[in-house]
């Protein structure tokens, strides 16, 4: 095997063996984020595309073997798999796929399964028409998203479910935010032209840029300097609602990895800002972020659920809480949601969401706001959490609330939720 064979076939097998640790429940940024990957941006995005595709390119694997399937060997699927991926959404010439998949059998220990491949690949190939119309007999498989999830969706968005599916199929954009505390943004897009890179501009966000195509956030320029951060616009949405003011007293629940700390700051330097956190490799990730975005305020490494009594109460004029949720409206970004969720972590994530409510709810002052988002969509850890939560308290009223779908105006999937305290 020459050296060029030889890297493929190691490429192959590092993204069969992290495909294989993410389905078993591993993260995918384990995997990802490896600056040391001289060929990171192929791995990304057949590691990317395998999770993003994973129950349609299984499906395909059941048509072409005509016999149930459950005895081979894991690897001899998980090959399939990529080599069906690459068939169907890469520019790689499909001799090239075929002979690279042939070529990794021996390494990953199945080279008497080489016929196998041969045979599904070539048959998938001759009749590539034929099989993907099947598709359309299975949902799961069409829509390359897990039976449960569908269902869910069907009942909760009967006039949306295939938009949702659709959009959570294709890649999000790379949605940036100009430091205005630093730089003004036709300062900084004269910056990004001069530098050869490629943007468009956002008519909805004021301090928002689209780069067309995506670049790696650290080659930005100005990124190691805080003059430009990596935030979808449904993010940067949240932040305007809450419309921090200057001389306020502002407390940011959930504040990991500190996107929409950083951009609070930068709407409002003089405002007294407390961060709390609880994971502490998130909370030391977020404190290298705010010393890049050059944020002041107190950050402290604690549990939200359990602040109420670490500050006396009614200290604060507003407070977000940024929960943890299903993350169901970022599955662009993350296709590993898809294969870690379950249905009961609805209700499991519900539990968490209204104790950190209930815990920060008695430190905001008469008349403060409190902005409660996830970037979720299911009815579990939106509507039922408000409702919930009125239950809980007399003493409140909605400001607003608004449900962003993925997709809609290019965003991520995103609900919020404005409390007004009485």
């Amino acid at each position: 095997m020459d050296s060029k064979s030889s890297a493929n076939s190691e490429l192959i097998i590092d993204v069969i063996r992290a495909f294989d640790s993410i389905l078993e429940g591993k993260s995918a940024s384990e995997f990802i984020y490896n600056p040391d990957r001289k060929d990171s941006a192929e791995f990304n995005f057949l590691l990317y595309g395998m999770l993003r595709w994973h129950h349609q390119l299984l499906y395909l694997i059941h048509l072409l073997a005509k016999k149930n399937i459950n005895s081979w060997q894991k690897n001899l699927i998980l090959l399939l798999e990529l080599g069906l991926f690459q068939i169907l959404f890469s520019n790689k010439p499909e001799y090239a796929v075929v002979n690279n998949a042939n070529n990794a059998t021996f390494a990953l220990g199945i080279g008497k399964a080489k016929s196998i491949i041969n045979a599904c690949l070539r048959s998938f190939l001759r009749e590539r028409d034929k099989f993907l119309f099947q598709l359309h007999s299975k949902d799961e498989a069409n829509y390359a998203h897990p039976e449960w999830m569908i269902k869910y969706l069907k009942k909760q968005f009967p006039n949306d479910w295939q938009n949702i599916l659709t959009k959570n199929n294709v890649q999000a954009p790379m949605m940036a935010r100009i430091n205005s505390r630093l730089i003004t943004n036709q300062e900084y897009k004269k910056v990004l032209s001069s530098k050869n890179i490629s943007y468009i501009e956002s008519k909805e966000m004021p301090f928002g840029v689209i780069i067309d195509p995506p670049k790696p956030y650290r080659n930005l320029p100005g990124y190691e300097t805080g003059m430009v951060s990596i935030q979808d616009f449904s993010s940067q949405l949240v932040v305007q609602e809450l419309n921090p003011k200057n001389g306020e007293t502002i407390l940011d629940i959930c504040s990991a990895p500190g996107g929409k700390l950083g951009y609070i700051y930068e709407l409002a330097p003089q405002a007294k800002i407390t961060s709390v956190e609880k994971d502490e490799v998130r909370y030391e990730y977020m404190l290298k972020n705010m010393e890049r975005l050059g944020v002041v305020g107190t950050f402290l490494n604690m549990d939200g659920e359990k602040i109420e009594n670490s500050f006396p109460s009614e200290s604060f004029n507003k407070v977000l809480i940024d929960a943890p949720c299903s993350s169901l409206g970022v599955i662009r970004r993350h296709p590993e949601i898809k294969h870690h969720r379950r249905r009961d972590d609805f209700n499991s994530y519900q539990v968490t969401q209204i104790a950190l409510i209930k815990s920060a709810w008695p430190l905001l002052k008469k008349g403060g706001e409190l902005l409660y988002s996830v970037c979720t969509y299911s009815d579990e850890e939106t509507n039922e959490v408000i409702s919930k939560i009125k239950e809980e308290f007399e003493n409140i009223k909605i400001i607003s609330n608004r449900l962003i779908l993925p997709g809609e105006n290019g965003m991520n999937g995103l609900y919020y939720a404005k409390l007004k305290k009485l």
